[in-house]
């Protein structure tokens, strides 16, 4: 792997009770590239779903794996 070069942002995916769609990784992380050398630091995400009001299964996946799932209540849209 060339670490010399930055690599590009990726994407995450948000699953709103089993469907959901893509959402760019391309927010900038001060820290990140301290702790992957030469990635660059652009990887973060800040999404923003509206979503009617009641309780969701959510979970993010990453590129390679799941990064969490939360059961979240929307008081209103």
């Amino acid at each position: 792997m060339d670490l010399t070069t930055p690599k590009s942002s990726s994407y995450i995916w948000v699953n709103f009770d089993g469907a959901g769609g893509a959402y760019k990784a391309d927010v900038p992380l001060s820290w990140f590239d301290g702790y992957y050398p030469g990635s660059g630091p652009n990887h973060g995400f800040d999404v923003t779903i509206e979503k009617p009001a009641g309780t969701y299964s959510v979970c993010v996946n990453g590129t390679e794996k799941l990064l969490a799932c939360k059961t979240l209540t929307v008081t209103a849209p």
